[in-house]
């Protein structure tokens, strides 16, 4: 979709429902979802939660609001990466950063099969990144 397409559409339905006496001449059926209310059909929308602010410079239109670049709702300075989506997992999801290795035992959380507890590096399955009890056996991770 361009930016003059999507004029066109919206000077089009504007002219079709001052016509129709403020009624939308399409079934609310048929139009896209747009959750957000920014103009932006949600299949086309990098940022279907939060809504795509005016149009400035020569960027066509995402979705995305012009502060919040990564589409992942932490905006402005309060973004520490503009650029990476927070991955949104309840650890650290305030700073905007997403965090691969939740406890930090260099075990990705995407393979950790305990990513809030620490892998205690002792020589006994050190790479499921899970600490080992005291006698040897495996602890297992609630969640």
């Amino acid at each position: 979709m361009t930016r003059g397409m999507h004029t066109v559409t919206i000077v089009v339905v504007a002219l079709c429902m001052v016509s129709c006496g403020g009624r939308s001449p399409v079934p609310r059926s048929l139009v896209p979802p747009d959750v957000d209310r920014d103009g932006i059909p949600d299949d086309h929308d990098q940022c279907p939660l939060s809504g795509e602010e005016r149009w400035t410079g020569p960027s066509e239109p995402d979705g995305c609001p012009e502060n919040d670049p990564d589409g992942d709702a932490v905006t402005g300075a309060t973004d520490e990466c503009p650029g990476d989506a927070e991955d949104l997992d309840l650890f650290a999801d305030g700073d905007g950063c997403p965090d691969p290795d939740n406890d930090g035992d260099a075990v990705p959380d995407v393979h950790d099969q305990c990513p809030d507890e620490p892998e205690d590096l002792d020589g006994v399955e050190d790479v499921d990144g899970c600490p080992d009890a005291e006698d040897g056996a495996k602890r297992v991770s609630g969640g």
